[in-house]
Parts: C-alpha cells; structure tokens; sequence
C-alpha cells in the first residue's frame, strides 16, 4: 500500500475543495442566495375601436382603447391620429375632430400603453380605417314605453319603431330616465329597466338612438309614463273564529308600494261590525242575526285610493222557539 506523504495530501485537498466551490457556483434553482431575472413585460395593446362605425366628414370620433400589464400596473394610453397615411399634428387624445377634413377622407389612429410609474411604453397599434361619409345618419321612427300602464313591482321595456331600417342591421343605443335624471346603473345597450329603479309617482321616459352620443338630430324621445299606484292585497283567506255567541273574522293585507293600509267594512248586517280598521278583524255577534243569509263585504285600502274589496256570506240558523 502506497503511503502518500504531507505535501502530496495538501494538493489533494486543495483540489477537492476547489472542487466543492465550483458545484456550488454551478448550483441549480433552489440555491441559497440565486437571483431571477425580471419577467415584468411591456404592456400591450389589445384592442382599439370607434364609438360610431359611422361619422360624417365634421363630426367627433372617439377611440377607446383596451390594454393589458402583466404586472397589472397602472397605463395611461397615448395617441396620434392619421388622415390618408399623414399624422395630424396635434391630434394626440382619444377625440379626433373632422371639421377640417372632407367626405372620403380615410380616419385612422395609432395607440400605445405606456405605464404611468416607470414611462415604459408598449408597442404602436393601428385601429381599423374609418372612412368619413356624406350621408345621413341613420334614424329611428320612434319609441316607446311598454306596458302602457306602469306599477311599481312591473319591469319596463322600450319598444323601437325601425320605421324602414332593418332591426337586424341597426344598432340601438337606449338612455333611461326617472323623473328627468338619468338612470346611470343601467347599461346604454339595455332596452329593459327593473323595477328597483322606480316607485309609485314617479315619471319614467326613454331616448333611442343609433349613436351613442345621443345626437339631438336622430335621437327619439318616448312619450312620459307615471308610475301607477299599486292597489293592497289581501294575503291569505280570511279567517274565521268562535267565542261563544261572538264570531271573528281575521283579515291580513299589504301593499306593493309599502303604503300604510287602513281595513273598512263595507256591507253587512247590522250584528256584523270592524273592530279595529287597523288590524282588520271583522265582530260578529251571532246571537243578533236574524235567520237566513247575509253577504258581508269589507276591503282595504292605502292612502293614495288604492283599495279591494272581499266578499263572503254568512248564514244563520233558525231560532229555537
């Protein structure tokens, strides 16, 4: 056996340790201390669109513009906008002006995202061309409100008159308003509103229009529906009751509207009585009736002259002589 002396054996460990370093430098994932490079990317834009695919040569154009961060930073969005391939100089927000340009003229816009906090912009993207017309815009016949008659628990809908224009080529845009101010909560594309946007008295009205901006010269006004108010309901059958000689006749009602309700006796025999018109319990004193059928109708109403009524009969027995 080969015995290997002191400086044979410091060699050794020097390349052994030497060794141990470099597979540690060249450790993989996992190792104490590694750095990852930054994956944060550019953002991008996704999509550009026009609020009209219609705009005669002296009319506005407004671009909205879908962009996208990997990180989820904060954008803001950068434009220039083009007619027939030259930039127009100053013509850098999202509200393109023609009134200087002409019908045939073609419309485009470049944007970018650009993050607010590091300034690093994406690339350029182009919309689609617009070319700007001389014709007309397109207008409805009319619109209206339906049902013609509105409570406050039935949904309403607007119903378009397309007059010549065919509904399956015309785009409509609706604005609903609830005593003269407009419904923000409901969607410019939605022709229906619920009725949690309105009560009783109030005035409803819709606009209908080709154009999103609701231009004076092609929009159409509905005529103004009020609210009706909803007459009480009973709830459930009355319920009758015996205490000896003395009957009682149990009423519930309530109101769609939430309006405060007051119950009333109608017709009856003089034995036949309301005891209280706020709880709507009707008094019978059975001993008092005289022989054979009586109708007996109560109701219930609100404050506002709603109000229905209930009909029944009660028969009484001969007297024993």
């Amino acid at each position: 056996m080969e015995i290997i002396g002191e400086k044979k054996m410091r060699r050794l460990c020097f390349w052994v340790a030497a060794v141990v370093v470099l597979m540690m430098i060249g450790a993989g994932p996992g190792c104490k201390g590694e750095k990852k490079e930054s994956t944060n990317e550019l953002p991008t834009v996704a999509g550009i669109w026009f609020s009209s695919s219609l705009i005669q040569a002296g009319e506005t154009i407004t671009a909205h513009v879908t962009a996208l961060d990997s990180e989820n930073d904060p954008l803001l969005i950068e434009y220039q906008w083009y007619v027939n391939g030259k930039g127009v100089k100053g013509a850098t927000g999202e509200v393109f002006g023609t009134v200087k340009f002409f019908p045939g003229d073609k419309v485009y816009v470049m944007a970018r995202a650009v993050e607010i906090a590091g300034r690093r912009a994406g690339e350029w993207e182009q919309s689609k061309v617009m070319v700007l017309g001389d014709y007309p815009p397109l207008e409805l016949s009319g619109v209206k409100i339906e049902p013609e008659k509105v409570f406050s628990y039935t949904p309403v809908r607007a119903v378009v008159d397309y007059g010549e224009l065919d509904a399956m080529e015309v785009e409509v845009f609706y604005r609903w308003f609830v005593n003269g101010a407009v419904v923000e909560q409901v969607d410019n594309m939605s022709a229906e509103l619920g009725d949690d946007y309105f009560e009783a008295g109030d005035r409803l009205e819709v606009w209908a229009s080709t154009e999103p901006e609701f231009k004076s010269s092609v929009r159409k006004k509905s005529l103004g529906v009020v609210v009706a108010n909803s007459p009480p309901r009973f709830t459930g059958s009355p319920r009758l009751e015996l205490e000896g000689e003395v009957g009682y006749i149990y009423l519930t009602a309530s109101d769609p509207d939430g309006d405060p309700l007051e119950f009333f006796l109608e017709k009856g025999p003089a034995a036949v009585s309301l005891e209280d018109p706020q709880n709507g319990t009707i008094r019978i004193e059975i001993g008092e009736l005289a022989p054979g059928r009586h109708q007996i109708s109560f109701g219930v109403k609100d404050d506002r002259g709603g109000r229905v009524l209930y009909s029944t009969h009660i028969t009484a027995p001969k007297k024993e002589e």
